[in-house]
């Protein structure tokens, strides 16, 4: 019976057996590159949203790390704290927690050997110190919690589970990420959490650039957005719906869930995680792929797939493509493409086909003498491959420019931290995406490094009122280590973001000694007047309140008296 004829009679999804069988019986024939070897790729039904606006950048960070999260963070540490000591009260608020995180990655832009210097007198730096004293962002992240220890089930009993002081925080921001509108070509890959630490479920991965760390299973697009994670604790089980196709395979359904059926969404992968099987199960669903793939797992194909030899005998950049016939009468097929360029290169996919080919040019690292670029011929699937196989490792590439890096003795500190940088990054990169397709936008997005500044200056100043140094006299500007302008800066006014400058609190109102430039643009005064939040000069008498005007105040509908 041949494998057309299971898949008519009898559906292979939920039917572990009949892989087995389809295995078995694979029929595999060699593609004449001709122009009717030619396969249409299959045309994406979905699409991403309308973008009416491009939002600021905290707006895109609050999509992720939002209220409920920050105030189940609140609840467990402050929980963990009481039952660390009866007598020890961490209130701790959302609003806190924001300006802890805010000071954090300020900390991972501006690197320093040691946490505590950031307070030191020698450096004083007021981008820390004004907002949070020392002892308090030090026991913040002493008793900084995610879960309740005293329903933690011991090791051995039904529902244990590894990261469980962890899971809470995970499936919340796993929930958000969920929610994004997903793009066409996707990707699944593994992603390595570095830590040196010796506790939680950690892994070694030989050839990594950080080979002891974390693990985590990822699906991502082939800009980086990250769209579902999971944590590597173990084997995968099988998942509702689908057969037990091994645990590496039940991880791709597990993260591929999410994604919409028969709306030819396309899925690349590595030979990690590329079987027959998986494929399959997947284009049931409507979801088509591609990978680089291990021959031993692709049954059949080795009684006729030509040899090494054979292929480097037709030439630098030869190619053999094979066919095997799957689905209802055929209709569905699955193509094999092995490459010869500086190694041999083996693709499988349900959707793409090496006709057309092209050209493209690289370093030959077989020559002998010095290194010369050559051109070779490129199968299609090949390009299509390397355009959209990635994602995971760009977002890995972001996460190092300016990780948060503390040390700890909690291991699940290390993953809280890196996964609040993957929010953050995967808000940079969606507004990014919203500022290239909105038609009215100008110039250049932000850069990574200005978002985050962004993120973190707003997470310190907004709602929050500004800490006033222990000992300082609270009507003496000058003794304060508040910012004051330098000269430089009188002439050269630099506007806080939107979301400063519309924070009802903390706008205080000092007079310095020296005048600079007014902040509202017309105004060509040089007031003494400086606002300590927004860090501006504005006017403020009874002929100019050049002040109310910058912070948007309705004066004529106040009930002020004349």
């Amino acid at each position: 019976m041949e494998v057309n004829e299971v898949v008519e009679n009898v559906p292979i999804q939920g039917n572990p057996e009949l892989y087995l069988k389809m295995n078995l019986r694979m029929k595999w024939n060699e593609v004449t590159q001709t122009q009717d070897s030619y396969r249409p790729v299959p045309v994406w039904s979905g699409e991403v949203p309308f973008v009416s606006k491009v939002h600021s950048p905290i707006e895109y960070y609050r999509r992720f790390i939002d209220e409920e999260i920050l105030q189940h963070i609140c609840n467990e540490s402050n929980r963990f704290a009481l039952q660390a000591d009866i007598n020890n009260t961490l209130c701790l608020s959302p609003d806190e927690l924001e300006k802890f995180i805010g000071v954090s990655f300020y900390m991972s832009l501006v690197k320093l050997p040691r946490t505590r210097y950031y307070w030191s007198s020698d450096l004083e730096i007021p981008a820390v110190t004004n907002y949070m004293s020392m002892r308090r962002w030090e026991t913040i992240k002493t008793y900084l919690h995610f879960a309740n220890n005293d329903n933690m089930p011991d090791k051995g009993t039904p529902g244990y589970d590894r990261i469980y002081k962890i899971r809470p925080f995970l499936d919340l921001l796993n929930s958000r990420f969920n929610d994004i509108p997903m793009s066409e070509q996707l990707s699944v890959d593994e992603q390595m959490i570095p830590y040196s630490g010796t506790r939680g479920p950690r892994y070694y991965v030989k050839g990594k650039p950080n080979p002891w760390g974390f693990k985590a299973w990822v699906l991502a697009d082939s800009m980086g957005i990250v769209y579902n994670y999971d944590l590597c604790i173990g084997t995968t089980p099988r998942q509702v719906g689908h057969p037990n196709i091994g645990s590496i395979g039940n991880t791709v359904l597990k993260l591929a869930s999410l994604i919409p059926d028969n709306q030819n969404f396309k899925l690349t992968m590595d030979n990690y995680f590329s079987t027959l099987p998986l494929f399959y199960e997947l284009l049931n669903r409507g979801i088509h792929c591609m990978g680089t793939v291990r021959l031993d797992r692709v049954s059949g194909i080795k009684d006729i797939i030509a040899s090494d030899a054979e292929i480097k005998s037709l030439g630098r950049s030869a190619f053999i493509e094979y066919e095997g016939k799957l689905g209802v009468k055929g209709k569905k097929d699955i193509r094999v493409l092995r490459w010869h360029d500086n190694n041999f290169v083996n693709l499988m996919s349900t959707y793409s086909s090496a006709y057309p080919t092209d050209t493209v040019t690289h370093w030959d690292r077989n020559k002998e003498t010095n290194a010369a670029k050559v051109t070779v011929t490129c199968p299609s699937t090949v390009k299509v491959y390397n355009c959209n196989m990635g994602g995971i490792d760009t977002m890995d590439s972001l996460l190092g420019f300016y990780r948060i890096f503390f040390r700890s003795k909690k291991w699940y500190h290390r993953l809280f931290f890196h996964f609040v940088d993957m929010a953050l990054i995967n808000a940079w990169l969606l507004y990014r995406r919203d500022f290239n397709s909105y038609s009215e936008s100008s110039g250049k997005p932000m850069r990574l490094y200005e978002f985050k500044a962004n993120v973190s200056l707003v997470l310190r100043k907004q709602c929050k009122p500004i800490k006033r140094p222990v000992g300082c006299p609270s009507n003496s500007a000058s003794n304060t280590n508040l910012s004051v302008p330098s000269d430089r800066m009188q002439h050269n006014t630099k506007i806080p973001q939107k979301d400063v400058i519309d924070d009802p609190e903390g706008h205080f109102v000092v007079a310095l000694d020296k005048r600079g430039m007014c902040a509202v643009k017309g105004c060509y005064s040089r007031p003494i007047f400086y606002c300590i939040k927004c860090q501006v000069y504005l006017c403020l008498s009874a002929k100019k309140n050049c002040f109310a005007k910058f912070h948007g105040f309705d004066l004529e509908s106040a009930n002020i008296p004349h």
